[in-house]
């Protein structure tokens, strides 16, 4: 039973520790989210294509997606401390967490989304902006953002 408790109690503090994180990028991952709804939705409204059930049910299904995601990476975050501790030898090449990295790249998917959303609305959006955006996203998907090595 001892064998179980410390690594059990090992996980339930680095998870109360990540609370203080994960809560406010919780908050950024649903903002987002919501904005890109919205846009979208005012977007498809403007088109000549109007509002498309079937595109905001997709929209929805998409949205859950990004939030297991998230939640994935948090989870990941507290199972491979737990992992390392149990003996297994893992080597992360970043020392930034998955959770953070994940919720970053959500929320700057949803940012690009939602100024392609207000540029077909009409809003005139600066170029810099998006571009700046795509570029971010592609450090983070190239795995340049994470931040420095681990080891």
């Amino acid at each position: 039973m001892d064998e179980i408790k410390s690594p059990l109690a090992a996980v339930l503090g680095i998870a109360a520790i990540r609370t203080d994180t994960v809560i406010p990028l919780l908050v950024f991952v649903v903002f987002s989210m919501l904005l890109d709804y919205i846009t979208g939705m005012l977007a498809g409204r403007r088109s000549n294509n109007g509002i498309n059930s079937e595109s905001a049910t997709k929209g929805l299904y998409k949205k859950a997606g990004f939030l297991c995601l998230f939640c994935l990476g948090f989870f990941l975050d507290v199972a491979i401390p737990f992992f390392t501790y149990a003996g297994l030898r893992l080597e992360i090449p970043f020392a930034t967490p998955f959770g953070v990295i994940i919720a970053a790249w959500i929320v700057i998917t949803e940012a690009i989304s939602v100024i392609e959303n207000l540029s077909e609305i009409g809003v005139n959006v600066p170029e810099w902006m998006l571009k700046l955006l795509k570029q971010t996203k592609g450090q983070i998907d190239d795995g340049k953002a994470g931040g420095g090595s681990n080891g």
